[in-house]
């Protein structure tokens, strides 16, 4: 064996004996996701992701009368990250997701006036 080949062999077998002493495994680390219904209503479960990893986002479950689901959004506010129901993501923090709420579409009763489905008739 060459003076090279030796040293690289040294250095391997060095650098695998560190390993295994120390135990120096690449450290697995979880993140949860926190859900609100931001004015709505209902409960969900916190959602455990792993750093890095694509997984789906829970289906929403909250519901807000007279109000349709229309996402999830980093601020409460609606200003941030936008994600959609179910939407697969990686996360590398900690994280509460907020539901966003638009007013339920339009029919139109008998007598041609527009009301708003979910709420009630006046």
């Amino acid at each position: 064996m060459n003076v090279l080949m030796r040293k690289i062999v040294f250095f391997v077998l060095v650098i695998t004996s560190m390993v295994t002493i120390c135990g120096c495994e690449p450290e697995i680390r979880t993140y949860t996701v926190t859900f609100d219904a931001n004015g709505g209503e209902g409960t969900m479960s916190h959602q455990l992701f792993t750093e890095g990893v694509l997984k789906q986002l829970l289906a929403n479950v909250f519901t807000n009368g007279g109000y349709e689901f229309a996402g999830w959004n980093t601020i409460k506010d609606g200003s941030g990250k936008a994600y959609a129901d179910k939407q697969r993501i990686k996360i590398y923090e900690d994280m509460t997701l907020y539901a966003m709420w638009e007013i339920a579409d339009t029919a139109s009763d008998t007598s041609g006036n527009k009301i708003v489905i979910g709420e009630p008739l006046q």
